[in-house]
């Protein structure tokens, strides 16, 4: 550990910096070295031509005017790792051996919003991470930097069983998402952290709708279809899932709303 004064010119780097350096087995437990800020009670005094400083190194351990720094402008520990904690995750995706179809239901932050944050954590075997465009009807391999999207239905394939942390965007609210939908099937995502019917989650598409299906990842297959105004075990007042991919069916183009931010 070594105590930095930067000198009367206050620059780090200069002729005039002072220093003195510790081994951890020193300093360790030892309470005969004190990082002070006061000095009987009342902040440090002017040091000389330097303005008031906050921190003095003192104490009876420190048997030489070589080891008293005066006046710390910086403290470096060296040989010890910087480690940053990552943000704790809002939400997870939990991914199953083989195909798995998910989206995110809010918006993502910055830095931690794009499809690296499964090529980063999935082993894919080698498949591609797909999006289907339904508009040219055609599937499209996403690339590590794309965003990944509220409403997007995207296809992952794990080696493995695994989670994907999710860090949702902070800051002011925006706008809920939407997706412009297209005459045919289309994949979409879920945009609540909690279940919500069909009925409710696809007002915005009217009569144009008619067929949902959500995808059973632990058995790999296709799960019972939602059918609008429907009862029953087809019935419109089934849950979506968050987290959770579908297959729409419309009979017309037309724009899905979020139905969170």
């Amino acid at each position: 550990m070594t105590v930095i004064d930067y000198g009367p010119d206050g620059i780090k780097g200069t002729d005039d910096d002072f220093s003195a350096t510790f081994h951890s087995s020193f300093v360790k437990r030892n309470n005969n070295i004190i990082v002070a800020d006061e000095l009987n009670g009342a902040p440090l005094p002017k040091d000389g031509d330097k303005p008031p400083w906050p921190l003095k190194l003192v104490g009876s351990a420190l048997t030489s005017n070589k080891q008293k720094v005066g006046s710390i402008d910086e403290i470096v520990l060296e040989g010890v790792p910087i480690i940053a904690e990552p943000p704790t995750a809002d939400a997870v995706i939990s991914l199953e051996p083989g195909w798995n179809f998910v989206s995110t239901p809010k918006r993502l932050a910055d830095g931690s919003n794009t499809f690296a944050i499964f090529f980063d954590t999935v082993d894919t075997a080698g498949n591609s991470i797909l999006i289907y465009d339904a508009l040219e009807q055609k599937w499209d391999d996403v690339a590590s930097t794309d965003v990944f999207r509220p409403l997007d239905g995207v296809w992952v394939y794990s080696n493995e069983a695994c989670t994907v942390p999710l860090i949702f965007a902070s800051g002011e609210p925006g706008l809920p998402p939407t997706k412009a939908l297209s005459k045919g099937w289309n994949a979409i995502g879920f945009t609540d952290t909690v279940p919500e019917s069909a009925a409710n989650t696809l007002l915005s598409l009217g009569d144009h709708w008619t067929t949902l299906i959500g995808y059973d990842a632990k058995v790999q297959q296709y799960g019972v279809s939602i059918i609008r105004g429907a009862d029953g075990r087809h019935g419109d007042e089934r849950m979506m899932q968050p987290m959770q991919g579908y297959w729409i069916y419309m009979t017309e183009a037309d724009t899905l709303a979020g139905i969170s931010a």
